[in-house]
């Protein structure tokens, strides 16, 4: 289990958690030393709840693309992960880049509770812009909390109005039952129990019931062919789920030939990327 929970252990790059953060870092800081139409919001009072927004003044009514980073809750920053900002900005679509507190500062809950008001403060800057659509993604850890949203009490008791800005998630390469990882080097940070690995899994029975009945009427759920068999066994069995959900207009299983853990979001930087088209594709549909 040590080695399925470990995605850098199926790639055929050697050193490819070096690889991933010099190249996430470097086009991190070219974003941000380039676009200059940028600002930061906090959601929280940590220097960690923020959201950096890229292209909020460029029009009116744009949508917003969501991005929420992985590193099993406790590694990388929402600071290095600007990556996929300049192909979807260079459309006119704003960018929201989510930061937050990583464990063990915090607990897996108080991530959660985090990432509940992040999506709170991104509702209400959509609204203040006139959006007419919220497209979320999160990598690895950040695309279970992407379903933490969706089946948080928040969420649910939004009006129907409210909620159907809310268009779609792209889960790329995410893990979806938690409950795997106690008992690994995974949990030495996250210390979390069998119970509480289990609620916060989205592969749970109950945040099933609560996800069908809020579903987003598109759903992407990608993982890359060289990732770790345990992503890509959960990632099939995520979408036998979500198949079964009524409500869906699109939903889409793809493996990326070629790409592993990592590769699979650093490639968002390159507008001609498949992912990047998808994504591309699918908002301009929306609009």
């Amino acid at each position: 289990m040590e080695k399925l929970v470990s995605p850098s252990q199926w790639s055929k790059r050697s050193n490819v958690v070096k690889e991933h953060v010099e190249s996430v870092t470097k086009e991190s800081d070219r974003i941000r030393k380039t676009i200059q139409n940028k600002e930061t919001r906090f959601y929280g009072d940590k220097s960690t709840t923020k959201l950096d927004i890229f292209g909020l003044k460029n029009k009116s009514s744009a949508p917003l693309f969501v991005y929420i980073s992985g590193g099993y809750w406790q590694d990388l920053s929402g600071d290095i992960s600007l990556y996929p900002v300049q192909p979807l900005y260079d459309e006119g679509i704003v960018c929201v880049i989510v930061d937050y507190t990583r464990a063990p500062k915090v607990s897996m809950d108080e991530i959660i509770d985090e990432i509940i008001d992040a999506a709170k403060l991104i509702l209400d800057i959509a609204i203040e812009n006139g959006s007419k659509s919220i497209i979320l993604s999160g990598h690895s850890a950040g695309s279970q909390l992407c379903s933490m949203i969706l089946t948080s009490e928040w969420y649910m008791n939004l009006s129907a109005e409210k909620r159907s800005l809310f268009k779609a998630v792209f889960h790329l390469s995410g893990i979806y039952s938690l409950d795997k990882l106690v008992g690994t080097y995974v949990n030495d940070s996250l210390h979390m129990d069998l119970e509480m690995a289990q609620r916060l899994s989205p592969l749970n029975a109950k945040n099933l019931k609560r996800l069908e009945k809020v579903v987003l009427p598109y759903a992407y759920v990608i993982v890359g062919e060289r990732d770790s068999p345990l992503f890509i066994e959960q990632a099939q069995e995520f979408v036998a789920n979500l198949v079964k959900m009524p409500n869906f207009k699109e939903l889409h299983y793809k493996v990326i030939p070629k790409m592993d853990h990592f590769n699979l979001v650093e490639d968002l930087q390159q507008k001609n990327y498949e992912i990047t088209k998808n994504i591309l594709y699918l908002i301009n549909k929306l609009e």
